[in-house]
């Protein structure tokens, strides 16, 4: 039996020039993103977590969390305001 996935094993932050963009995966194969709505509390894991056990058996779930959502934060760079 496969455990359950959890937040903490699927987590990763994705760093670009602007952002600390935080994502879940989990999965092998092509490619599903999973991009959540607006809202209290919207996040890629808590509007797809339900699902991500399914759909990542056969894909690759890559469950984003939009920048300035759900902890995701300004990049900090010295030559940035």
């Amino acid at each position: 039996m496969t455990p359950p996935l959890t937040f903490e094993g699927t987590h990763r932050i994705v760093e670009t020039p602007d952002y600390r963009i935080q994502v879940n995966e989990a999965g092998e194969g092509h490619p599903v993103l999973l991009i959540h709505g607006s809202g209290p509390g919207a996040s890629g894991w808590s509007n797809f977590a339900p699902n991500v056990a399914a759909l990542s058996a056969r894909y690759r779930c890559i469950a984003v969390t939009m920048p300035r959502v759900g902890g995701v934060e300004p990049a900090v760079r010295g030559d940035r305001a």
